[in-house]
């Protein structure tokens, strides 16, 4: 049995593999910002933590004394602005006998940085039409609608379709946001497991048929050797490690275009699970220093989603801001 800590307990994808590392037995630990977080009510009271916002100076620190304190081995990071600064503080996770389940930090960089992402991949891999929105960004070169996002970001969140040069004019131009082409096809996820070591042991396609706020809650996989190839040659040209996801979308041609790359677990994992490729337990297992089977094989499945809601006694809100246990002499000797 592990102990397990997963920070970002509120969102999807930490809520997939606590649920599931707690099914299989393993101590789990969560971790969020709000007391309020539902990934909180999934483990015993004794394993709730608090911790600082993931954009804080304060979170790592605090998150190194916590992984002594609590003599974690493994440290799952879930949330996006959290995955550099944990990864480039690897080395101090290791000395306090905590391994840390994520890609490098130069691989995680890359994958937050949208362009650099694109450009990266360029050659090799579809990536339709895509420029920044600045100062040499020519409309009168676009065939309109086109989508505008934020370059850095996630969540579906900042996205636009722009539909008239016009209306660009919301956008600061100043290299912050990206330019793409509007994909009108289908839209695709593919799961991806690899060794720690960057070799690809499994790949799982599955189509976002709905979505609400970035989450997919209605999808199927399904085998379609060009996307796995695609996310297989993408995940090992940036050496991505243990779980990623890698989401393309279908232009008026037909072609899967890419359009991002999640450098972490994803909020659907579970349809992946569902479908054969257990993903959660297999990279857990690899990093306690066990391999990933090869010529892993999934089923095609499908999959709905709803709210499933949690019913607290009095007063567990209250308790649970008592997990709060840092404080600023903790974070002043952690530093």
């Amino acid at each position: 049995m592990a102990r397990i800590l997963v920070t970002g307990a509120g969102g999807p994808a930490a809520i997939g593999i606590i649920r599931r590392y707690v099914e299989v037995g393993h101590d789990v630990f969560a971790a969020d910002m709000s007391e309020a977080s539902a990934g909180l009510f999934m483990v015993p009271e004794r394993n709730r933590l608090i911790v600082p916002p993931g954009k804080s100076h304060e979170f790592v620190p605090v998150l190194v004394e916590t992984c002594r304190r609590l003599a974690i081995d493994i440290l799952i990071p879930t949330v996006d602005c959290e995955l550099v600064p944990c990864a480039r503080a690897e080395a101090e996770f290791n000395a306090t006998g905590t391994a840390l389940m994520t890609s490098p930090a130069d691989a995680l960089e890359l994958c937050l940085d949208k362009y650099a992402l694109l450009r990266r991949v360029e050659l090799a891999a579809p990536v339709g039409k895509f420029a920044l929105y600045d100062d040499k960004f020519q409309a009168e070169e676009w065939q309109f609608p086109v989508v505008v996002k934020p370059r850095t970001g996630s969540g579906s969140r900042g996205v636009l379709v722009i539909h008239r040069p016009a209306e660009l004019a919301v956008v600061p131009k100043d290299g912050t946001h990206l330019v793409q082409e509007y994909l009108p096809g289908d839209e695709y996820s593919v799961d991806v497991l690899s060794t720690n070591e960057g070799e690809v042991r499994a790949c799982v396609p599955r189509e976002r048929v709905k979505q609400d706020s970035g989450v997919a809650v209605v999808a199927r996989t399904l085998h379609d050797p060009e996307l796995e190839n695609y996310a297989r040659f993408i995940a090992q040209r940036l050496g991505l490690q243990y779980v990623s996801n890698i989401q393309f979308k279908r232009d008026r041609k037909g072609v899967p275009v890419l359009l991002e790359v999640n450098a972490r677990f994803p909020g659907s994992n579970c349809i992946t699970i569902g479908a054969g490729i257990d993903m959660p337990v297999l990279a857990l297992n690899h990093a306690m220093g066990f391999g990933i089977p090869e010529n892993l094989e999934f089923r095609e499945v499908e999959m709905v989603r709803y709210l499933q809601e949690q019913i607290l006694s009095k007063g567990s809100l209250r308790r649970t801001r008592g997990a709060r246990w840092f404080s600023d002499s903790v974070i002043a000797q952690a530093s």
